[in-house]
């Protein structure tokens, strides 16, 4: 469980994609632009003192942690 210093991985699929909290009739990636906007998105990122090195993401074979 991540505290609020830690950070979410949460915010990792926010930033990629969208997330639209779980509401079906919302695309999330109609909402991504405005949710990429809002700075407490920004705090709640993984802390890499946390998550150090352990991949967070990883499209076509390269890894992104919480360093990158």
């Amino acid at each position: 469980m991540n505290g609020v210093w830690h950070g979410s991985t949460n915010e990792v699929v926010l930033m990629a994609s969208g997330s639209n909290e779980g509401i079906a009739t919302v695309d999330p990636l109609s909402i991504r632009e405005e949710q990429r906007s809002y700075e407490s998105n920004l705090w709640m990122l993984p802390n890499p003192n946390t998550f150090t090195s352990q991949p967070l993401a990883v499209i076509n074979g390269k890894s992104y942690s919480a360093e990158d």
